[in-house]
Order: C-alpha cells, then structure tokens, then sequence
C-alpha cells in the first residue's frame, strides 16, 4: 500500500524453507473479543504528507462487532484535517508462509484506499525490506481489488478482475524465497518475483487511507469501510 508507505514478507535463513503447502498456524485472529493482537498506529501527514486522513484510536474508525473488524474512513474534523480513518498493525512478526485474510469492502467511494497488506522492517528502509499487498483498493479511483509487490527492484502487480469488493473474499499471499503468489478463494492470479534480503521480519497491517494514490474524494464523500472477518498466518 505504499507509495509512500510500505510493506512486505521477507525470508529468514534461521527457518526451514515453507513447503508447497503451508499446514502449520501460528498466527490467527478470529476477532471475537478486541484488539490486543493489534497495535494503534495515530497521526496525520500519511504519505508523505499526501494522504488526507488522521488514524485515531476512536472506536468510530475501527470496531469489533459480532466477530468482524470494522475500519471506518469517515469524513470527519479532526486535527485541521477533514478525514479520520484507522490504521493497525499486528504485534504478530513473521518471515515466510501463508497469509489469509477474508474481508470485504463498502461500495465504490472515490479517493478511498483500504488495504491489507505486510510491512517489512526497518520501515524506514523502504522499500529494501519489501512489502506485499494481498489486497488494496481505490487506486487512481477504481474500484477493482488489485495486489502488488514493492522491492527496491520490483513494483510488479495487477488487478483481481472481475472481483466484486462488497462481497466477502479470501485474499491470500504465499511467500517463498524469492516469489509470490496471490490468490482469491483459492484462485491462483498471479507469481511475482519478490527479492529481499534474508533475515527481516515484517507486520500485518490494516488500513483505509483517504487520498493519496487513491485521489481526490468528491464532495458529497462520507464514510468508506473495510470489514475483516478473519486474518490467519500459516507456515
């Protein structure tokens, strides 16, 4: 999701190779209580400054409810700014496996950017340590899910065509040493080449941003959400 900010899943060479097909959980979010597993990350100025929204820790911009996490990107004075939104990441760290999310997003708002995707660290590295975009939506004002890999070769993705982003999907990312490979309800799309150096660890993060790659929002624009019913980590 960067553009400015970033992502990603590197491979460490203390842990074995994933097999073809990860089996083992290590990480599971079912959202059936709050939001330990999560850190609340606040400010403004996202993007370098581009993006419009302020992360709160409000309960209006992010909630579990009936065991779905809801983000909120509301249209909201907060700070000499017009938008509030959350944005959260996991105090879950990981290097390689699989990654499932199932979530679904409100209908089509210009200028609205929800996102899942994997931050490797140091941040302030990026794009060295990668990132990976299972899912993000809104760019350039469309409405079509799209995924991407960022490294400091590769900016490689593409779109999820035909996906409808109101309906729930599981969007899912296997990492192995050197690849990707993005899928949606078990539908293989795409393997991207994804080349970082070995040893880093990456985070979980879950998002809508508001402008940015994503535009201006119109006038009449309110609210935007992206709703996560699980995340799971498999190696």
């Amino acid at each position: 999701m960067r553009r400015t900010i970033a992502a990603g899943v590197m491979m460490s060479a203390l842990i074995p190779a994933v097999p073809a097909h990860a089996s083992s959980l290590v990480f599971a979010e079912e959202f059936k209580g709050g939001l330990a597993k999560w850190t609340r990350q606040t400010g403004c100025g996202w993007g370098n400054g581009q993006e419009l929204q302020c992360y709160t820790t409000s309960g209006k911009n992010a909630a579990v409810k009936n065991g779905v996490l809801t983000i909120s990107a509301l249209k909201q004075r907060y700070q000499n700014r017009a938008y509030t939104s959350a944005r959260l990441a996991s105090r879950f760290t990981f290097t390689t496996g699989d990654m499932k999310v199932r979530a679904r997003m409100s209908r089509a708002q210009r200028g609205a950017w929800p996102a899942i995707w994997t931050l490797g660290r140091p941040e302030a590295q990026w794009p060295k340590y990668g990132e990976i975009d299972l899912m993000e939506n809104g760019l350039d004002g469309g409405w079509t899910p799209e995924y991407h890999v960022h490294t400091s070769s590769s900016g490689a993705g593409g779109a999820y065509g035909g996906l409808d982003a109101t309906k729930w999907h599981v969007y899912e990312a296997r990492y192995r040493a050197g690849k990707v490979t993005f899928l949606v309800d078990g539908k293989t799309y795409a393997t991207k080449a994804y080349k970082v150096p070995a040893g880093s660890w990456s985070d979980i993060i879950l998002n809508v941003a508001v402008g940015g790659a994503a535009g201006k929002p119109a006038p009449a624009w309110r609210t935007s959400t992206l709703q996560v019913d699980y995340v799971r980590v498999y190696r």
